[in-house]
C-alpha cells in the first residue's frame, strides 16, 4: 500500500505507508507543539494521502512549511528516529532518506511556483 501527497502543480509524491508513518512520527517528535499539521499528516496516513491542491491556501502553505521543516531536519540528521534503534538497517534508512529528499525537492518546487 502507498500514500501520496498531491501537490498544487499536479505532481505527486508517492511513498510506502511505512515511510509516511515514519514521517508522521518524526514530525510529531520534532514539532510537538504543531498539533494542526501533525493531525493533518496523521489523517493523510490514515486515508493514504493528502490532496494539497484541495486545501485552503493558508492551510496548504502551513503544510508546505511543515513538510519543508521536517524534511530538512531529517536530511540534516537532526532527528533521532526508529532507524537509529535498528542495528544494521542501512538499506531501509537509505531508502527513507531518498524519499525524504524527493519530498523536499517537491516542496521546494511548489514554494518557487507559488512565489511567482
Amino acid at each position: 500500500m502507498a500514500c501520496l501527497i498531491k501537490f498544487p502543480d499536479g505532481t505527486n509524491w508517492y511513498v510506502t505507508n511505512q515511510a509516511f508513518r515514519q514521517l508522521v512520527d518524526d514530525y510529531a517528535k520534532a514539532f510537538p507543539e504543531d498539533r494542526d499539521s501533525r493531525r493533518r499528516l496523521e489523517l493523510g496516513w490514515a486515508i493514504n494521502g493528502i490532496a494539497m491542491d484541495e486545501l485552503p491556501i493558508d492551510v496548504r502553505n502551513n503544510m508546505l512549511s511543515a513538510l519543508e521543516n521536517i524534511a530538512k531536519g531529517i536530511l540534516a540528521g537532526n532527528l533521532r528516529n526508529n532507524f537509529h534503534e535498528i542495528p544494521n538497517d542501512d538499506k531501509h534508512y537509505g531508502e527513507y532518506i531518498l524519499v525524504i529528499r524527493k519530498l523536499l525537492d517537491s516542496v521546494e518546487r511548489q514554494n518557487k511556483r507559488l512565489a511567482t
